[in-house]
C-alpha cells in the first residue's frame, strides 16, 4: 500500500468521523428542542400552580393541602435538579464534540494536507 492509498484511507476515515459527528450534533439539536418544549410545559405548570396558590390562600383548610402540594413540588424540583445535571452532562458532551470537530477542521485536516504536499515530490 503506497502513501497515496494510505492518505486516501485516512481521509475516508476522517470523512466518516465527520459524518458521525454531524449526526450526533443533529441529535443534540433534537434534544435541545425537546428540552425547550419541556421548559415551556413546566413554565405553564408553574403558572397554574401560582393561580392555585392564590385560590388556596383564601381558606385555612386549604393551607394544609397546599403544604402537601409544596412537598410534592419540592420532590419534583429535586428531580428537575437531577435532570439539569444530566442536561449539563449533555452540554459538556456537546462541547467535547465541537472541540473534536474544531480539532479535525483546524489541525488534523491541515496537517494531512501539509503531509500530502510534502510527499508529492516523492
Amino acid at each position: 500500500m503506497d502513501q497515496d492509498e494510505k492518505l486516501d484511507l485516512i481521509l475516508d476515515r476522517l470523512d466518516m468521523m465527520d459524518t458521525k459527528l454531524d449526526a450526533m450534533d443533529a441529535r443534540f439539536d433534537m434534544i435541545d428542542t425537546r428540552m425547550d418544549a419541556l421548559d415551556a410545559r413546566f413554565d405553564m405548570v408553574d403558572n397554574r400552580l401560582d393561580a392555585v396558590d392564590t385560590k388556596l390562600d383564601a381558606t385555612d383548610a386549604m393551607d394544609a393541602r397546599f403544604d402537601a402540594v409544596d412537598a410534592g413540588m419540592e420532590s419534583i424540583n429535586a428531580r428537575f435538579g437531577a435532570m439539569e445535571d444530566e442536561f449539563q452532562k449533555f452540554d459538556e458532551l456537546e462541547h467535547s464534540v465541537r472541540d473534536i470537530k474544531l480539532t479535525l477542521e483546524n489541525e488534523t485536516n491541515k496537517n494531512i494536507v501539509r503531509m500530502a504536499e510534502s510527499h508529492l515530490d516523492l
